[in-house]
């Protein structure tokens, strides 16, 4: 049974320059810890992965520059204990910034809904900060 997690973020930085940085899937200095990682391929998908004790594997399935959304997938791993798991983030004007909406769906393995709601949701309110302050 698919599961559903979203999460929104106020940014004060314009859509554009938010989505800029957010498209470039394969360019992810920005993120914390990751200056250990490459660009590879999943299943013909552009990928980008992290080293980690158990690398994470988190592959491109599209994006549209005209909606700004970027839809992915990310392998099952230590951090990410789901199977299916595809996440679609949206980034759409708002005053004189942006909001970012991130969803995601994915199959429950072992770990209790509610743990895996609370670790997605901090996920995504990581990225969105390491991003605002990217932009400065």
């Amino acid at each position: 049974m698919a599961n559903t997690v979203s999460h929104s973020h106020s940014s004060p930085h314009p859509a554009d320059a938010f989505w800029k940085v957010l498209r470039a899937f394969t360019e992810i200095d920005w993120l914390v810890g990751a200056g250990n990682y490459r660009v590879g391929k999943h299943e013909g998908h552009k990928a980008r992965i992290l080293s980690m004790d158990t690398p994470i594997v988190e592959f491109l399935l599209g994006r549209d520059d005209e909606r700004r959304e970027l839809r992915y997938g990310v392998l099952k791993n230590p951090f990410v204990p789901v199977d299916n798991y595809q996440a679609t983030v949206t980034v759409e004007p708002s005053g004189g910034g942006c909001l970012v909406h991130f969803s995601a769906t994915f199959d429950l393995d072992a770990a209790p809904f509610d743990q895996v709601n609370e670790m997605l949701t901090a996920a995504y309110q990581m990225m969105a900060g390491r991003i605002d302050g990217e932009l400065g």
